[in-house]
């Protein structure tokens, strides 16, 4: 799940947009005449609602993703642990110019 995630892209989308809807219904606000504030106010905290949700549903995506290079970085390094004199001695050979008599 990285930069490409389809879920991730709607989402962050879905968030702009609705940033955008909050700042036009909270000019309209400012511009209105008082018996319309309400009605406005109540519009703003619904669209401010939304995109509250959104923006949490696409940290929770990041975190899982985040999570799964964790584990996956771990799994590495466990691997290179167990074969450490492996790498090593491989190293130590290519440093000598001795990797290509591996035949």
């Amino acid at each position: 799940m990285g930069r490409g995630d389809p879920e991730m892209h709607r989402l962050m989308l879905e968030e702009t947009e609705l940033d955008r809807r909050s700042h036009e219904l909270a000019a309209q606000y400012r511009r209105a005449p008082t018996a319309e504030k309400e009605e406005l106010k109540k519009q703003l905290a619904e669209v401010v609602a939304n995109q509250f949700r959104v923006r949490q549903e696409r940290r929770m995506l990041e975190l899982k993703r985040i999570e799964e290079e964790v584990k996956r970085l771990r799994e590495s390094i466990e691997r290179r642990n167990e074969a450490q004199d492996k790498i090593i001695e491989r190293r130590v050979a290519e440093l000598l110019g001795l990797d290509d008599l591996q035949f």
